[in-house]
């Protein structure tokens, strides 16, 4: 009796009425990298290349000899040839065009071979005589059907707490873009669970940045509020050609170095003023940890309009270091009702570099805006 329960699951799966989760998929395992040294007088070279067993892939092979190849056949373990043609088969760098030419002529495979047989292939050459010492280069790479790539966007530095950076991922099938899919993901800070992550292929109306994605590249903010070490983790469920659902799964670690977050917009505004203002401050105080130019970017909406400040301050030293803006009448006006700042840039820039220390969004005012101070 105690085989029923899997028996009757088993059915409905077999049905349509359950739906399986999906399996992992297996891991690329590493590059192999193969050297032989030539006999003196040998015409003949063959290389053994273990392929492991990753399911739907794809195996890449180059090779390089100093020595005129005049015949090059790639052997699968059931022992069928497959003669390997220059120009159709092979793409051939001559050894004059290389950075170390003495390594010979490179032979790359233009088309990697398709879900390839687990077990022992052999790479055989035949190639001009060999004066003796001279050696055979090989290199072989195996690639699941299903590939993820994770990284910041440009190789980006880990942003600080407060701060925020873009995060890129890529998703290809067969080493073509996978487009139309709907990445699911989580970033997990340190001492908390872990937390949704919103990857898109076609930039919300909402996020302003100046990019789009391109076909199987999806874009995600990441906006750590503390230090430590975070962990952004993808899954991403693909269906194979036999109609299998396995998951692919990258993970990326970015440790967030510590500096302080801020927290509030302060508005400043004279004490003692009477009468109306004609302009109304906003501050930030910040650590200067370098000398060097510290900028403030504002961006305000309201019922509206929206507007942007910004703002600077020249720092000599390390230091306490306050910037400000101002918000003028006129366009305190021209925003309507229920002013709020929707995003608080602070920069570093020294040189022809800048950094991002801070992007708040929705940072909230330390007391309430006086615009009913400013002059109509």
């Amino acid at each position: 009796m105690a085989l029923l329960p899997a028996l009757l699951a088993a059915l409905a799966l077999a049905a349509g009425l359950l739906t399986a989760a999906p399996a992992p998929a297996q891991p690329a395992p590493p590059a192999q990298m193969l050297g032989q040294t030539l006999a003196a007088g040998s015409t003949r070279s063959s290389v053994a290349i273990a392929v492991a067993d990753i399911g739907e892939g794809r195996l890449a092979l180059q090779f390089e000899l100093p020595l005129a190849v005049t015949r090059a056949t790639l052997v699968d373990p059931a022992g069928t040839p497959r003669v390997l043609l220059p120009g159709q088969d092979l793409h051939v760098q001559p050894a004059a065009e290389r950075r170390e030419p003495r390594r010979g002529d490179q032979h790359l495979l233009l088309q990697p071979v398709p879900d390839p047989a687990p077990g022992r292939w052999q790479l055989q050459l035949e190639h001009a005589a060999a004066r003796g010492g001279e050696t055979l280069h090989v290199v072989v790479s195996q690639f699941p059907r299903f590939e993820l790539r994770l990284a910041l966007v440009g190789g980006a530095q880990p942003p600080g707490a407060g701060s925020e950076a873009l995060l890129e991922l890529r998703i290809s099938d067969q080493g073509r873009p996978a487009t139309g899919l709907q990445p699911q993901a989580t970033v997990q800070a340190p001492g908390v669970s872990a937390q949704p992550l919103r990857f898109w292929d076609t930039r919300p109306a909402a996020v302003d940045l100046p990019l789009q994605p391109e076909p199987g590249q999806y874009f995600a903010l990441f906006a750590p509020e503390a230090a430590g070490r975070h962990q952004v983790l993808v899954q991403q469920p693909l269906r194979g050609r036999d109609g299998v659902l396995r998951t692919a799964q990258r993970q990326l670690d970015i440790d967030v170095a510590a500096q302080p977050v801020l927290q509030a917009l302060r508005p400043l505004v004279p004490a003692g003023a009477a009468g109306c203002l004609p302009r109304i401050g906003l501050a930030v105080d910040w650590p200067a940890q370098q000398p060097g130019r510290y900028t403030l970017l504002v961006v305000l909406q309201g019922s509206t309009g929206t507007h942007t400040l910004r703002g600077g301050a020249d720092a000599a030293a390390a230091g306490p270091l306050q910037l400000q803006v101002a918000l003028g009448a006129r366009e305190a006006a021209a925003l309507g009702s229920g002013v709020r700042a929707t995003r608080v840039d602070l920069l570093h820039v020294g040189g022809s570099a800048y950094t991002l220390l801070q992007r708040r969004r929705a940072l909230p005012f330390s007391v309430p805006l006086p615009l009913d101070r400013l002059c109509r």
